[in-house]
């Protein structure tokens, strides 16, 4: 309150924020590349509630390994000068305080549509970097994606992982047991 952020959207902006979100659909993914078929993970702390970034990982022969950083595509939602665009411009970023968010879109665009939830196809904006089998970039390429997330992990499920595999290979589905034991060795 001391510095006067905003707690609350007008309506404008909830309401065509409400609109933009009930107008999403697979006509939204034409000319995207498709890699919904990519075994895909999130990874954020435990109280999150957006998910905005995911990876990819996988062999491509030879040794060479491929990257694929996917950040949502919030963009997609919010078209210039809107009313959502116009707020946004006006908060600039999100703010984490110790009992909520204030968040910079309304939480029907942040929380849902542009979240890259576990099972969802949802769009991207997809960095994909190519590296040998030494570890150097070889390539890159950027994208816009449609990707659906194949599981949610926390930091502390991803180290506990790391720290001891074995005890996840029950857990998991193999792509994804396979996918993390990747990043391991990467």
């Amino acid at each position: 309150r001391e510095f006067n952020l905003p707690d609350a959207f007008p309506e404008e902006v909830l309401d065509e924020a409400r609109r933009r979100a009930a107008a999403f659909s697979d006509n939204d993914f034409a000319d995207r590349v498709d890699l919904r078929e990519l075994t895909t993970i999130t990874i954020d702390p435990t109280d999150a509630r957006d998910f905005d970034d995911a990876i990819s990982l996988e062999m491509i022969g030879a040794g060479f390994w491929r990257l694929s950083v996917h950040i949502a595509d919030v963009g997609h939602f919010v078209p210039p000068q809107s009313a959502i665009d116009a707020e946004a411009r006006e908060r600039a970023t999100s703010v984490y305080l110790p009992d909520r968010v204030l968040p910079m879109l309304p939480e029907v665009i942040s929380n849902n549509v542009a979240s890259l939830q576990p099972g969802k196809p949802r769009l991207a904006k997809t960095a994909i970097i190519d590296f040998s089998p030494e570890g150097i970039r070889v390539g890159t390429e950027l994208a816009r994606t449609v990707i659906r997330s194949d599981r949610r992990f926390t930091y502390e499920e991803v180290d506990d992982f790391l720290a001891n595999p074995e005890a996840w290979s029950t857990k998991l589905d193999a792509p994804v047991f396979e996918l993390l034991g990747r990043m391991r060795d990467l």
